[in-house]
């Protein structure tokens, strides 16, 4: 399962463009779907939340 940039903003409490930093400075790893859509795997918001 994964999400979003915008569901894993909503997730963590913060807004979309602090999704982005945290995956530009590799605290959070995503993955590409069709069209380069990135993508937040539930296990990395999983890590960032600290609730593994």
């Amino acid at each position: 399962m994964a999400y979003s940039i915008q569901e894993a903003a909503d997730m963590l409490g913060v807004n979309y463009f602090s999704v982005y930093r945290l995956i530009q400075r590799n605290k959070l790893k995503v993955c590409r779907a069709l069209r380069g859509k990135l993508l937040v795997p539930r296990t990395e918001l999983l890590k960032l939340l600290g609730t593994e």
